[in-house]
């Protein structure tokens, strides 16, 4: 819709005038703060068309895949401006989409230009970006209006936090501190219609993106979007860990294979969030807002592809957790699961103490899960072997 309202701005000024006249204040309903940013950049174009105007050059105009912008190429671009002052949430765009590291000259170069941006990006350029923020979340329990009725109810949700670790730059701290700060929604589950965009606004901040995405993917559902979101640069943790975790429970297999090609990307990286990711499994499960046969089908993806290693730290983190206690009957498909655990252990050739396992593998009768539970706990004693 607002590329479509971009080209009419160019086509037809008047006639876009006239929509934009009509369009102001409509917003009925809360929207993530990140569609909002994309909104305010499409905004700006569209005002500088429909006043006859235009620029010399995007500033945030993609030099990669992934959405980044090569810093020589955005300096370069500065250039060009000959010293005016960009489109405010153009070069916001920018600043976001630059590699967390550059060259050291070209600091020094930003640091020529004579506008206050310029100052900005000489700024930004010479220490880095902006400081990581403390990325956090948790299942907790949560009151929200029924939508079926007028009633209250209390509804069990995983909602992401983000605070500045330190505070943003003056220039900076207005119009960026809305993505470097993020509190659960309120009202309504929080719903995003344009996920695919997410990852190339922030694609050196993989770990505040996935916090975004963490309270927006349960009720849109587009997973596909974590491909997206772990070819970018940036910590991984916690959020990254619950958002793929989110994905591994979809109810349809495309979407959850969306979230196994995203844990074999990292693993292929050496930087899956093993632990953090069982961590997010085991606390999903244990919420009932997963399906243990989903988790399960996604991870014998993930071994068929062969990061049986980076499986195995999964589960040894998810597995304390949500193994049945005395007294306590197991979950529907772990024997399932505990069998991919036993391959897995015994490709990685682990050796490990895992809570509650000999407990469970102690248990009489032959079931699934006993059995498997038994095989289990021999791999992990013996170093893989299952002696």
């Amino acid at each position: 819709m607002l590329l479509a309202r971009c080209v009419l701005a160019v086509v037809s000024p008047d006639h876009s005038r006239v929509i934009t006249a009509q369009l102001t204040g409509e917003r009925h309903f809360a929207e993530p703060p990140l569609t909002l940013f994309v909104r305010r950049r499409f905004h700006e174009v569209i005002a500088r068309l429909e006043a006859g105007a235009t620029v010399p050059v995007l500033l945030a105009a993609p030099t990669a895949p992934t959405g980044h912008v090569d810093a020589e190429t955005l300096v370069t671009r500065m250039e060009l401006l000959d010293g005016a002052e960009p489109l405010e949430a153009d070069f916001l765009q920018a600043l976001l989409r630059l590699p967390r590291r550059s060259e050291p000259a070209l600091a020094v170069r930003a640091g020529r230009l004579t506008s206050r941006a310029g100052a900005v990006l000489a700024a930004w350029l010479r220490d880095g970006g902006l400081p990581d923020p403390v990325v956090g979340w948790a299942v907790e329990p949560v009151r929200r209006r029924s939508p079926y009725s007028s009633l209250m109810e209390e509804v069990v949700e995983a909602h992401a936090r983000v605070e500045p670790a330190t505070a943003l730059p003056e220039p900076l701290t207005e119009p960026l501190g809305e993505l470097w700060a993020l509190e659960r929604t309120t009202g309504y589950p929080g719903y995003a219609h344009d996920l695919e965009w997410w990852p190339s606004i922030m694609p050196s901040h993989r770990e505040v993106l996935a916090a975004h995405l963490l309270e927006y993917l349960p009720t849109s559902g587009d997973t596909e979007v974590l491909a997206a979101l772990v070819h970018g640069e940036g910590p991984l943790g916690a959020a990254t860990a619950g958002v793929i975790a989110v994905g591994m429970g979809h109810e349809r297999h495309r979407q959850r294979a969306a979230a196994a090609d995203a844990m074999i990307t990292l693993a292929a990286r050496g930087q899956l969030p093993a632990a953090d990711l069982g961590a997010a499994v085991a606390s999903l499960l244990q919420a009932g807002l997963l399906k243990l046969n989903r988790v399960t089908a996604v991870l014998e993806e993930v071994v068929m592809a062969g990061a049986h290693a980076e499986v195995w730290s999964v589960l040894a983190a998810a597995l304390p957790p949500i193994l049945p206690r005395q007294g306590h009957r197991p979950a529907p498909g772990l024997g399932d699961l505990l069998a991919v655990a036993v391959r897995t252990a015994t490709l990685s050739e682990a050796s490990a103490d895992l809570e509650g396992l000999a407990e469970l593998a102690a248990r009489r009768g032959g079931s699934r899960v006993v059995e498997q539970a038994r095989s289990l706990a021999r791999v992990v004693a013996s170093g893989g072997s299952g002696g």
